[in-house]
């Protein structure tokens, strides 16, 4: 006889993820879509925007992978017109890689921003952690089977921080709450977007709206210090923003980014 708090069968082991691919180029976009069907997801792709708009009216999808110039549109003004999309996850795959354009599309909503040309294998694996992260959220507690004995067990995640992109607030675990300087919620939604991967310090400086090669790290070494002071003083918590020596920064713990009303994006942290 099993015992009443056996372990129940992951529902996420089973779920594919739908993935759109918003792309003009025929070939990237067949390649595209046949190496992520081989990698266990459900893959559609389109050449426009309107075929997007049109596919959309009758499908879902977990993740869109949107490319920034095509034929019939921008796709940053795309995604700042199209309806929220809740629990859905952006990928901005384009050729299109200066520091202001990757700010700009994580400003629109993209959850990563990734650079032609990209090996698809790197996309395949952004999309699979991307997916992880938002159907964790979708999923929340587990929810007990038929079997009247299996009691259902409180949730016992930690509370995640919470930045608001509108109201340039961060709450931190314990509820506690502190407005940020402009620069300070630039840092933080780049951090936070993909929580718990390191983000180079190239990709910590474009966050700035600056490049690389004409920017003095300190100046951010700087800025996060007085913000991990700040944290302490006015959230009494420490700033889970982890230095990577020779590589970046990394958020390790679970955060939310949350771009409008009821509509956040999910980073899960070490």
């Amino acid at each position: 006889m099993s015992s009443p708090l056996a372990p129940q069968a992951d529902p996420t082991q089973a779920k594919r993820a739908s993935v759109l691919v918003i792309e003009d180029e025929p070939d990237l976009r067949e390649a595209i879509v046949a190496y992520l069907s081989l990698e266990a997801n459900d893959a559609t792709g389109v050449g426009t925007l309107a075929e997007a708009d049109a596919w959309r009216a009758d499908h879902d999808f977990d993740i869109v992978v949107l490319d920034l110039g095509l034929p019939d549109g921008n796709g940053v003004r795309w995604l700042g017109a199209a309806p929220p999309l809740g629990l859905r996850g952006v990928i901005m795959l384009t050729a299109r890689g200066a520091p202001a354009q990757r700010v700009t599309g994580l400003r629109a909503g993209a959850d990563a921003y990734l650079v032609k040309p990209v090996a698809l294998e790197e996309l395949a694996l952004t999309i699979r952690k991307l997916f992880a992260r938002i159907h964790s959220l979708a999923l929340g507690p587990a929810i007990a089977g038929p079997d009247v004995r299996t009691p259902t067990l409180p949730d016992t995640r930690p509370p995640a921080w919470q930045l608001n992109i509108r109201t340039w607030a961060l709450t931190a675990p314990n509820g506690k709450t502190m407005l940020l300087k402009h620069s300070e919620r630039l840092l933080l939604e780049a951090l936070m977007s993909p929580a718990g991967e390191v983000l180079t310090k190239e990709h910590v400086v474009e966050s700035q709206g600056a490049k690389p090669d004409a920017f003095d790290y300190r100046r951010v070494e700087t800025l996060l210090r007085r913000l991990r002071i700040r944290c302490r003083d006015k959230l009494e918590s420490e700033l889970p923003v982890q230095t990577i020596y020779g590589r970046g920064l990394a958020f390790t713990e679970a955060g939310v980014v949350i771009r409008e009303t009821g509509t956040p994006h999910v980073g899960r942290g070490r």
